[in-house]
Parts: C-alpha cells; sequence; structure tokens
C-alpha cells in the first residue's frame, strides 16, 4: 500500500471509533442506557453538568466500586458545577 492507502486506512478507523463512541452515547441517553464507568458519567455530565441526578448517580457508583475519596471529588465537584 502507498501512502493513499494507509490515509485510507487510517481515516477509516477514525470513523469506526467515532461510530462506536456515538452509538455509546446514544445508548446512555436512552432510558435503559445506564452509565457503566467513570467515563460515561463524564461524557454525560459534558451535556449536563448542572444535573443533580446524575451526579448523585455518580457519587453512588463511586461509592459501589469503594472510591470513598473519588466519591467525596465528585460530589465537590458536584457542588460547584450546580
Amino acid at each position: 500500500r502507498g501512502r493513499r492507502g494507509r490515509r485510507a486506512a487510517e481515516a477509516q478507523s477514525v470513523r469506526q471509533r467515532e461510530a462506536a463512541i456515538a452509538a455509546r452515547e446514544s445508548t446512555l441517553l436512552q432510558a435503559d442506557g445506564a452509565p457503566q464507568t467513570a467515563e460515561d458519567f463524564e461524557r454525560l455530565l459534558v451535556g449536563a453538568p448542572s444535573s443533580s441526578m446524575l451526579w448523585v448517580q455518580y457519587m453512588q457508583h463511586q461509592l459501589a466500586l469503594a472510591e470513598v475519596e473519588r466519591a467525596k471529588e465528585v460530589g465537590e465537584r458536584a457542588l460547584k458545577s450546580i
């Protein structure tokens, strides 16, 4: 493959990653698509930084992982954002 072939392959790879991210975000926005990771919560908070329910769920998620300090940090961030 030449340079064009590599560029095309890289562009295709980027499109596939973006499509996967868009699909995950779409799932998260649906009622049954509960966030599963800290990254999911962070992504949702970008779009809804004043959602107290989302912040509380994020803190609950951290506590379920026994990440007490992290939950506290999330709570402090929530107070600054809301």
